[in-house]
């Protein structure tokens, strides 16, 4: 029987803070085409263009963002998954570098989210660390048994579906006090509520702690 194939887009949030997230969209190829139709029309349509960004949200824009999120949240199949991740008192443990520990928590992230039953296209914000750290990143998921098949790096300012993370993964860790950011994000949070068509969760939600070395029971080599 062959695996189902799944596209996961992700991101990050707050990475210079001591407690920071990683967001991803978990869709099928197809999901995806959708979405980034619906956005393209969406753009042709109103007033957003450029990158979208949880940032960028204004209120003259805040009707137009609101449409934007509700792409996916409208949608019946895709699901979204936050990761708050909690340095703690092991984190520079993790390895020698800041990027180094980064992927640490991105491996954690990935590998707790994606199917053993499925095949998977990772797409990652591109971030200063070196490409090979992100290929041995790949190599260290199917050394853990996760099928990824293709593992990319894209440009957020071209990626509509980062984008889409980027605004949704803002909404659900903002500590924002602006009027129209409070509006959007309990609009957000209020419909991820909801369950997929297959009765999945819309939203999952995991926190994870870079653990004490004698705890590890694999070591991604980063």
């Amino acid at each position: 029987m062959a695996l189902l194939r799944y596209d996961l887009y992700c991101d990050e949030s707050g990475t210079d803070k001591n407690n920071f997230y990683f967001g991803a969209l978990h869709c099928s190829r197809s999901r995806a085409n959708i979405f980034d139709a619906k956005i393209q029309q969406l753009r042709l349509e109103t007033c957003l263009n450029g990158e979208l960004k949880w940032t960028k949200v204004s209120a003259a824009k805040l009707p137009d963002y609101t449409k934007f999120a509700d792409i996916f949240l409208d949608d019946p199949y895709a699901t979204f998954y936050v990761s708050e991740i909690i340095k703690g008192q092991h984190w520079r443990k993790l390895a020698s570098s800041s990027d180094s520990q980064f992927l640490h928590a991105y491996f954690h992230f990935i590998e707790q989210i994606v199917w053993q039953s499925s095949r998977y296209a990772i797409f990652m914000d591109e971030t200063p660390s070196k490409l090979y750290k992100f290929k041995s990143l790949h190599y260290c998921l199917k050394l853990m048994g996760k099928t990824v098949d293709t593992f990319n790096l894209v440009d957020s300012h071209r990626s509509n579906l980062v984008q889409l993370v980027d605004v949704i993964l803002g909404a659900l860790t903002s500590e924002a006090t602006a009027p129209h950011k409070i509006a959007l994000s309990s609009h957000i949070k209020s419909k991820l509520q909801a369950s997929t068509k297959y009765g999945r969760p819309k939203f999952v939600n995991h926190v994870w702690s870079a653990p004490s070395p004698e705890a590890r029971s694999f070591k991604p080599n980063f």
